[in-house]
């Protein structure tokens, strides 16, 4: 097999651009290829997929290559990866795992057995149950990287597992958000390399004027009202998708008349429902849809953001932005799962403002106006330290860019 003395990232999906442009625009061309993932699937969330990629790449016109093409054909000497090519790889484990988790798990779940076994355990033994998947996660970097990185994609970090043991077997080096991060990695994998980088994405944004500028002309919004963004997380569970962000839309539609409110439905979530965008229009909400979005730029010119679970609760608080949380029910397997795992996105909740669907106007209202006082402020600044620590000890783009690179010959 060809072992190219070169550096490869494997975008994943289009967002990811966004993430690795300081990299990519530091590193000499020909030291490195772009990988577009163009793996078969069968997850709805990829449909079309490839070709997001494709168009976002060709419009920043940064070359690329396809993962089918090398595939088993050629090696680069270090690759860079998310670690999120594809959750839906079948094999024959993967068959009959589904298939015990559709018969006994669901059996063991209705029984009230797994609760027990959880107790007992510190598992449930239901192999998910109900929602079970007939894919696996698959890590197909190690087949095309002698050495494999692992990219961060959010601090939203799941303390009871984390890292996943998957993590350790797949990946030797791992860049890091933060030294909290990067300290779980260690306790777990003493042997691998860690690199605290915090988000690149928004190190280098242009000023907060320009970017308003240019906002406030797209959407063509009231320049004397302040903006809230909105940026709802996708639910991987089909039959919970858009639970945390559907019920709270008629919810919130009140405030368009004080606010700009810019929404940014979850990629995922637009490539199953593509009648989102007409909705959330007509009920006066300003829709950002642009997959190639530098989405820093949404979180500098806001004034207050509104997320619910995930990593956009750490990015604003990286970006020092006021926030209110909205909650999803708690009979919700989404819930149970982040509070069963200690998900550091669903314990803010003891420290944010935050409400239910029950939550009336009134209650709202005095919400947002908390959350906009000085006191807050102090409160999300301290939330960064917490997290994110010295920013002055993280390794910049510059020599990330030269680390990687001390791999070639």
């Amino acid at each position: 097999m060809i072992v190219e003395n070169k550096i490869c990232i494997l975008i994943n999906w289009s967002r990811e651009i966004d993430m690795y442009i300081d990299l990519i625009n530091l590193i000499p061309e020909e030291n490195i290829d772009i990988i577009v993932n163009d793996i078969k699937t069968i997850e709805r969330e990829r449909k079309e997929n490839s070709k997001d990629i494709e168009k976002n790449l060709l419009a920043k016109k940064i070359k690329f290559k396809y993962f089918s093409k090398i595939y088993k054909k050629k090696k680069y000497k270090i690759i860079l990866s998310t670690g999120l090519a594809s959750t839906q790889k079948i094999s024959l484990y993967s068959m009959l795992r589904f298939f015990y988790g559709k018969i006994i798990g669901r059996f063991l779940d209705i029984s009230g057995i797994s609760e027990i076994f959880l107790k007992l355990f510190n598992r449930p033994f239901n192999a998910g149950g109900k929602y079970c998947r007939i894919g696996l996660m698959w890590y197909p970097e190690k087949k095309i990287g002698e050495k494999v990185v692992r990219y961060p994609t959010g601090t939203d970090l799941k303390l009871r597992y984390y890292p996943d043991k998957d993590l350790g077997k797949n990946f030797d080096i791992f860049f890091t958000h933060s030294s909290m991060e990067a300290e779980l990695i260690l306790k777990k994998f003493s042997n691998k390399i860690c690199k605290i980088i915090g988000y690149p994405r928004y190190n280098e944004l242009k000023e907060k004027e320009e970017i308003l500028y240019n906002i406030k002309k797209e959407f063509n919004i009231n320049k004397e009202k302040k903006i809230i963004f909105w940026t709802p997380t996708h639910i991987h569970y089909p039959d919970e998708t858009s639970k945390n962000f559907i019920p709270w839309i008629e919810k919130i539609s009140f405030l368009n008349k004080k606010y700009n409110i810019i929404v940014r439905p979850h990629p995922k979530l637009i490539k199953i429902n593509d009648k989102i965008k007409n909705n959330l229009e007509k009920k006066g909400f300003f829709v950002d849809d642009k997959l190639d979005r530098k989405i820093g730029d949404l979180f500098k010119v806001s004034d207050l953001v509104l997320c619910d679970y995930g990593e956009s609760l750490f990015s604003a608080i990286y970006l020092e932005k006021p926030m209110v949380l909205l909650n999803i029910g708690k009979n919700l397997q989404y819930y149970k799962d982040l509070e069963f795992n200690l998900s550091l996105d669903h314990k803010l909740r003891n420290d944010l403002i935050n409400y239910n669907t029950i939550a009336d106007i009134n209650e709202l209202e005095k919400g947002i106006f908390n959350s906009l006082s000085t006191e807050y402020s102090k409160k999300i600044l301290n939330l960064k330290k917490l997290f994110f620590g010295n920013l002055n000890d993280y390794n910049s783009p510059r020599d990330i860019t030269n680390y990687i690179q001390s791999f070639l010959k």
